[in-house]
């Protein structure tokens, strides 16, 4: 028997798709910024926010993850470290989520006798200053396979993300058509490597 699953924004009707970015619209008026809702505190140093803001169409709405060049750059940092660790050592997964845990603390040889974690921070602290290993572009990506809202991950080409960041952001995603875009050049190296805040706290 087959699962049921839900339908994705672009799949419902006009006139669904139309309510829900109403209840966008709603969201919006009662926050503080213009043209964005978000759940999250927005201060002078975030690395990441997740979004909503509306479409061109009165019948969209985006659901973005907007992020600093620096937070995308440890991202991939990281998958890259992980990546490494697995193909040096291969997790094993036959066995039960408490010795899976377990093992996880123990060191391993093959890591200096580091533990898995130990060893691919490691390798992220020891690529930190390398410019040439990542380069990150300014960049808007979209996903039509989200059910609330139209999915977005974006890159500013600022050091953090702050409200005004975003809406600006926002203004020149709809003057571009709301299309997808990766710009040509990097973000400058001094400015995807500004510390950022390490997490983001949450409207209450």
């Amino acid at each position: 028997m087959r699962k049921h699953r839900r339908p994705r924004f672009v799949e419902l009707s006009r006139n669904k798709r139309a309510d829900m970015a109403f209840s966008v619209k709603h969201l919006i008026r009662k926050d503080e910024y213009d043209n964005f809702y978000t759940h999250h505190v927005l201060d002078s140093e975030n690395s990441w926010a997740d979004v909503l803001f509306l479409g061109l169409d009165k019948a969209t709405f985006f659901n973005a993850t907007i992020m600093s060049p620096a937070e995308r750059r440890n991202d991939i940092l990281w998958d890259m470290a992980w990546d490494e660790a697995e193909a040096l050592v291969p997790y094993t997964r036959d066995f039960k989520l408490d010795e899976w845990l377990a093992r996880g603390r123990e060191p391993i040889p093959e890591f200096g006798e580091r533990t898995r974690v130990e060893y691919v921070k490691n390798l992220v602290d020891s690529w930190a200053a390398d410019e040439s290993l990542v380069r990150v572009h300014a960049m808007a990506q979209i996903d039509t396979d989200y059910v609330y809202g139209i999915g977005l991950e974006a890159v500013l080409d600022e050091p953090f993300v702050t409200a005004d960041g975003i809406s600006r952001f926002i203004d020149r995603f709809r003057e571009n058509g709301e299309l997808a875009y990766v710009m040509d050049d990097p973000v400058p190296f001094d400015v995807v490597n500004a510390p950022t805040a390490m997490g983001n706290a949450i409207k209450i």
